[in-house]
């Protein structure tokens, strides 16, 4: 899971991914603990505008971001 990548809620929503913040930010390989999604029409009803999304409330990748 990289920037830019669209994802999917687990009731179907759509966004596209802006920021990732890891679990443990000075190591390379830590995986995300949350994201910043801009969301394309509407939003889980749990996510609050300007803060991050916890992974869990993440379904699937559905494309992956190519640069």
């Amino acid at each position: 899971m990289k920037v830019g990548d669209i994802v999917e809620a687990h009731k179907g929503e759509r966004g596209i991914i802006l920021d990732i913040e890891l679990m443990y930010p000075n190591n390379k390989y830590s995986p995300p603990r949350s994201v910043n999604i801009h969301w394309f029409d509407e939003a889980p009803h749990w996510h609050r505008k300007g803060l991050y999304a916890h992974i869990s409330g993440i379904k699937r990748v559905i494309s992956r971001a190519s640069w």
